[in-house]
């Protein structure tokens, strides 16, 4: 719901009709998330995959290919501020896209749902890396990622095609260095002593 709201606030504010089309495409989201805001994603899936909802697919698609087809006209309109308010309400418009994808997937395996979710955040960094692109020659990024996600999956048994369900799982590191391959770097932390931050829980105050 917060990319839906950033996508919604950005066009208020720079085409309200524009606004309003986007509140239209993403009602179709309504009927799900009421009693629990916080699993709209997967009372959706859910749903559409029982049977009880029609699938959001086309109204997303519809929403992002509007936003890109209008990209020159937006961002001509203050130059590098629009620039980066039209990028975030962009790549705010593509992870609803991917969202609704990934909570369908969810519930026909796992392997489907983690690539999913992997290819999304990949095709968000060289978004990012190409924005930044038009400011500096060669942009650095910097990824903090899960090692789950940081490595790469082919050197892992993640790879392999007789998983139950058939599908090889990809991620973060094995995608970048596929498609940089002469560019990324893996830099790993490993220690047998000293101390760590952490948390008990997801989200839960973290402890040294």
């Amino acid at each position: 719901r917060s990319s839906i709201a950033a996508v919604v606030d950005y066009l208020e504010r720079v085409d309200p009709p524009a606004a309003a089309a986007a509140k239209h495409r993403y009602a179709c989201f309504d009927q799900v998330g009421i009693s629990d805001p916080e699993n709209l994603g997967q009372e959706y899936g859910y749903a559409v995959t029982s049977g009880s909802l029609d699938p959001c697919e086309d109204a997303v698609v519809a929403e992002l290919v509007d936003l890109n087809r209008r990209a020159l006209a937006l961002v001509s309109q203050d130059g590098r501020v629009a620039e980066d308010a039209f990028f975030a309400a962009q790549r705010n418009a593509a992870l609803v896209h991917d969202a609704e994808l990934y909570y369908r997937a969810m519930y026909h395996g796992r392997a489907s749902s983690w690539n999913l979710r992997d290819s999304h955040m990949v095709d968000t960094l060289a978004a990012l890396r190409e924005h930044l692109g038009r400011r500096v020659s060669k942009p650095k990024v910097v990824v903090w990622a899960h090692n789950a996600h940081v490595g790469d999956a082919r050197a892992t048994e993640l790879s392999r095609p007789d998983l139950p369900g058939g599908e090889p799982q990809h991620n973060v590191g094995q995608l970048v260095r596929t498609r940089w391959p002469y560019e990324s770097f893996i830099i790993g932390q490993t220690t047998s002593h000293g101390s760590v931050t952490a948390a008990t829980d997801w989200g839960g105050p973290t402890l040294r």
